[in-house]
């Protein structure tokens, strides 16, 4: 929102005396919500995404580039997918540049992997709430604001993580600021041009869809308010196309398959996708989904121009994300989630100002605007809503019981679930000799081991006919040349570990069998449906065991 559109929306008298300028109190509010974001932050072993982020980023200290071999072990997502030779040409290399620096400094450990990021995730928040306390004449509206921002539980766990959902947080507010604020002056014209190439830096999906609900966003409403000339547009088009070929000139993702997966309708799976990402937005308690609707209603019989324009954005960004994602909506039962993080602040502006606006709090009343925190604080401290809505629209998570999710996440920071990944590589650590091979199921475990016990050697990622491609490599890259000297099995993966100790001890080699006694894998990611807020205790089902190659 504008300062100059938004002040005119509320009278001279719901203008709030401020004590502290908006930077001032901005600071304030981001000291406040810092423990959030940095208490505990390393406490968990990184989950696999975040491995990856932190062994590139670790690599790039250390080489200069996104090397994915380190001399010793190599990351291959998915028989090298990423790759071209040793080095990752897939994926845009914001992330791993921006963190490497805190890896080569403070240490391989899950703190100095996430830390860039929720200081990322905090700058972003000063920015917001700067920004807020600026253009915002009206109490009630920034009470609101905070309340849906400190209820957004999912906000947080993603601005915790290492991987880039906080470096597109923080850009993205960027570039939607600047864009609003781009005719100030031509320094805020290069800046705007400046984060955009930076977001596409971080990531392409979200680079994609922003640039799109720019395009939607200026022919519907903002040439209106603000029309730029042909020169100004061909300065920030031709910025934008310069940072596309430098970056995805050398950072290539085409042409590299996923999945096996073949639609029987592209454009059926799509707007299957679609309709997820908005969905899966209320299954994660990112926003209240019937809000959306009732937003669109408030913003026509209002004539409020800028919830009209959150309302078309959200929805055009959850239908771009729909189109750009890789995902196999065949073979899934949910979106990819995480690439619609970065619309998190535009899902809390939606609530508030439906809320501020249907509840007619532009003209200031106690009783009115003590209903409306009300109706606010039921939506953004307990998810009774949410699961009322997943139950009958669906959406993952559907057992999940009716709570307050932020109390019971307060209650995990304070302390922290068992964590397997930090278990069995401190196992792996006292029990084997440096250098040992190892094995993990699922595959994608490898990393938070190779990660956090980067000292054996981690096994069969290649197939033996990729040899020739690497031929730097040793041979316990190539599966079933060496012989693992343990076996780690998280979870529903046990019994085929088990069938693979079978195996091998036909082939003469011997085995025992160590129960770590915790859950695994990991339930720390930022997904609720795939997060777990305290200690459950191991089902046979879900264990994680290590196989021990024992020395005759």
């Amino acid at each position: 929102m504008s300062t100059e559109d938004h002040a005119t929306s509320a009278p001279a008298g719901a203008a709030v005396t401020r004590r502290l300028p908006p930077g001032g109190a901005a600071l304030l509010a981001t000291l406040i919500v810092a423990p959030l974001l940095l208490w505990n932050l390393g406490a968990y072993a990184l989950w696999d995404d975040e491995a990856n982020t932190g062994i590139f980023a670790a690599n790039v200290w250390k080489t200069g580039d996104t090397n994915a071999f380190d001399g010793t072990n190599i990351i291959a997502f998915r028989g090298g997918l990423e790759l071209a030779g040793i080095k990752n040409r897939a994926y845009p290399p914001l992330q791993y540049f921006y963190a490497a620096p805190f890896l080569g400094l403070l240490g391989r450990n899950a703190l100095a992997a996430r830390l860039p990021f929720a200081l990322a995730g905090l700058a972003g928040f000063f920015l917001w709430g700067w920004w807020l306390l600026r253009d915002t004449p009206n109490w009630f509206f920034t009470a609101l604001m905070a309340g849906f921002t400190l209820g957004n539980v999912s906000l947080f766990l993603y601005l915790r993580q290492s991987r880039y959902y906080a470096l597109a947080f923080a850009l993205a507010l960027a570039f939607v600021y600047l864009y609003l604020h781009r005719a100030r002056s031509r320094r805020h014209r290069i800046l705007l041009a400046a984060s955009g190439v930076a977001l596409l830096a971080c990531h392409y999906l979200t680079w994609g869809a922003t640039m799109v609900c720019l395009a939607v966003d200026y022919l519907l409403f903002e040439r209106r308010r603000q029309r730029d000339s042909w020169r100004q547009i061909a300065f920030f088009l031709a910025s934008q196309a310069v940072g596309l070929c430098a970056v995805v000139g050398v950072f290539f993702p085409f042409g590299r398959k996923v999945t096996p997966y073949v639609p029987a309708s592209w454009w059926h799976d799509k707007l299957v996708l679609f309709w997820w990402n908005l969905r899966d937005l209320n299954a994660t308690e990112c926003f209240w989904l019937p809000l959306l609707a009732l937003a669109a209603v408030v913003a026509l019989v209002r004539r409020d121009v800028w919830l009209g324009r959150a309302v078309v954005a959200l929805v055009v960004f959850a239908f771009v994300a729909s189109v750009l994602s890789p995902q196999p909506v065949g073979w899934a039962a949910f979106s990819d989630i995480r690439y619609m993080s970065t619309t998190l602040p535009l899902t809390i502006f939606l609530s508030a100002r439906t809320l501020w606006l249907g509840a007619r709090l532009d003209r200031p009343s106690p009783i009115r605007g003590a209903a409306a925190l009300a109706v606010a604080a039921f939506l953004a401290f307990t998810n009774a809503a949410n699961v009322q809505t997943r139950r009958l629209i669906g959406g993952p998570g559907s057992d999940d019981p009716v709570r307050s999710t932020i109390l019971t996440w307060l209650g995990e920071l304070v302390s922290p679930q068992r964590s397997s990944y930090v278990e069995a590589s401190a196992w792996l650590t006292r029990n084997l000799r440096p250098g040992s091979n190892v094995f993990s199921l699922p595959e994608f475990s490898l990393y938070p081991l190779m990660f956090h016990a980067p000292q054996h050697h981690y096994m069969w990622q290649f197939w033996q006919y990729q040899r020739a491609d690497y031929p730097m490599l040793q041979p316990f890259n190539f599966r079933f040349l060496e012989t693992p000297d343990a076996i780690v099995a998280f979870g529903s993966e046990v019994g085929p570990a088990r069938g693979l100790v079978q195996q091998l001890e036909r082939l003469g080699v011997r085995y025992e069998a160590v129960d770590l006694g915790v859950a695994g894998p990991d339930a720390t990611r930022p997904e609720l449906f795939w997060h777990r807020f305290r200690t459950v205790p191991p089902s046979p089902g879900d264990d994680t065991w290590i196989f021990r190659r024992v020395m005759r």
